[in-house]
């Protein structure tokens, strides 16, 4: 059993939304890495900071993506379904959690 810090449910309404307005409705590890950059603060901040002046690179790279369909996933923490590297990515992040003992999941 773990929880979501306020950080991470925002990080993956970002992606959510990231992967809808890209009209593929999958979330990818680039989308992940988007919806942290978005979220926009603490270290996230930084992160964003970092990469503000390539986003526009990464939304296009993202648009180019093709995705197959049969490795779609549906993961509890997510509206809609994920690829396969974005499930490992999610489920690394749930073990490095528990090594840890911690509740919450961070980002």
């Amino acid at each position: 059993m773990y929880c979501l810090t306020e950080k991470v449910k925002e990080l993956i309404t970002n992606a959510e939304m990231i992967a809808v307005n890209q009209d593929l409705h999958v979330i990818t590890p680039l989308d992940l890495f988007l919806g942290a950059a978005y979220v926009k603060k603490g270290t996230l901040l930084e992160m964003y900071i970092l990469i503000e002046n390539q986003l526009g690179k990464l939304i296009d790279y993202r648009k180019k993506q093709h995705l197959k369909a049969n490795d779609y996933l549906t993961h509890k923490d997510f509206s809609i379904p994920m690829t396969g590297e974005t499930e490992k990515i999610w489920k690394r992040s749930l073990e490095i959690m528990s090594k840890y003992r911690q509740i919450y999941l961070f980002e």
